[in-house]
């Protein structure tokens, strides 16, 4: 979480948007219809420890967070941006393919678009995944199957750079 938020402001990105995970709200505390069973445990605890590591960098980035994905979904459509959501299966297309990194690409990098990153351990939610205009995965040259969250969020915001640099580093003046 911390080196995500780290890794945007360096590369200039100033819109991160934040689903608390079930069980928590935006806050970091438990919601009070929480499941018997708190997979979400390290989360809620890590929480505050993030912010702490995170505190320059949230200085500059601007972190709105929603207390579901219902809430974010919503969002994201009243701010009229496509849906990128990171997912390896079938469906997924190779995210240099699609903005064309590689090789010239009929889509390239729309106007608005939020890249959707899922928890570590448990990927991206289904009500994401259906929300979804295009469904994108990195594509792996080694034996590795899956790369650390920060890891490929790095990643995946570098390509971002390279397919648009002119829209990196446009923060806002305040």
């Amino acid at each position: 979480y911390s080196a995500i938020i780290r890794t945007a402001e360096a590369l200039g990105i100033q819109h991160l948007w934040v689903v608390s995970p079930p069980g928590l709200n935006s806050e970091g505390t438990k919601k009070a219809t929480s499941r018997k069973k708190d997979v979400w445990v390290e989360d809620r605890n890590l929480h505050k420890k993030h912010v702490a590591f995170a505190k320059k960098a949230t200085k500059w980035v601007s972190i709105r967070e929603f207390d579901n994905t219902t809430e974010c979904v919503e969002a994201m459509h009243a701010d009229g941006r496509q849906i990128w959501v990171t997912d390896l299966s079938q469906q997924a297309v190779d995210l240099d393919d699609l903005l064309g990194t590689c090789s010239p690409s009929p889509v390239g990098l729309p106007d608005r678009v939020a890249i959707v990153f899922g928890s570590e351990g448990m990927g991206v939610s289904e009500e994401m995944i259906n929300a979804a205009d295009i469904r994108v995965y990195l594509k792996m040259y080694g034996f590795a199957d899956s790369l650390n969250l920060s890891v490929s969020a790095a990643l995946i915001m570098q390509r971002l750079k390279m397919a648009a640099p002119s829209c990196v580093g446009r923060m806002d003046e305040e």
